[in-house]
This record gives structure tokens, sequence and C-alpha cells, in this order.
């Protein structure tokens, strides 16, 4: 991945095509960005958290200036931009071409933000929410 970089940790991984560029992995365990369109994003540490674009570069749409600030298992993925998971537990960000933007999970188990939810969406801690 062009002009991208792992800082410390185990496992950590940056991989894709060119147009993934300028992303940033702090440290941490098996944390991974991938496939396309995936740039200026930042995990901050944390274990097995993941941003992950679309599969293709057909399909559309991209993560863009993105967060997660540690925590386990949190997944922002298929398309968004300025979206921000700050830690908890398998909580998810998830889009397509109509993707989610602006969004905002903090901490908490199980919390989602999909596709038809699209703008400005805040969770809070808790868990099981779903928007």
């Amino acid at each position: 991945a062009c002009q991208s970089g792992i800082q410390s940790g185990r496992s950590n991984v940056i991989s894709g095509s060119n147009y993934n560029a300028f992303n940033f992995i702090g440290g941490g365990v098996s944390n991974a960005m991938c496939n396309y369109n995936v740039s200026t994003n930042t995990i901050g540490g944390g274990s097995t958290n993941k941003m992950c674009g679309n599969i293709d570069n057909l399909t559309g749409g991209s993560i863009q200036t993105s967060v997660i600030v540690g925590g386990d298992s949190n997944t922002i993925s298929g398309s968004g931009a300025r979206t921000v998971i700050i830690g908890g537990f398998r909580n998810s960000i998830t889009g397509c071409q109509f993707s989610p933007s602006a969004n905002v999970i903090v901490g908490g188990m199980d919390n989602s933000i999909k596709p038809n939810c699209i703008y400005s969406n805040f969770i809070g801690a808790g868990g099981y929410t779903y928007c």
C-alpha cells in the first residue's frame, strides 16, 4: 500500500491496491487494512480490528478519513467516510455504494451502523444497538 505505515505491534497488515494510500496502524495485534480504495485512515491499536474496502475497484465506494481507536474485533467495511469506532468489542460500520458517512460508535459490544443508516448516526456504548 502506497505511503502507508505500521508503527509497532505484531501481525498487523496493510495490503491491497495502489488506491490504498496514506494509512496508518499504530500498534496492537492482527489489525488489518485491505482491498481497494482504503485511504487516509488510522487504526490506533487493539486487536483484530479491520478496515476493508470493496473487494474490487468496480463496485464503487471507498473508506476514507476513518478511525478505529483500539478495542477488539471492530470493523469498518465496504464503503464510508469520516467514520469512527472508539474501542469496544465487535462493533461495525458497514457500507456499499450508498455508504454511511460521519458515523460514530463509542465503545460497547455488538453495535452496528449499516448501509441504510446513511449519515451522522451516533451509538454511545451499550450493546446490541442497530441503526
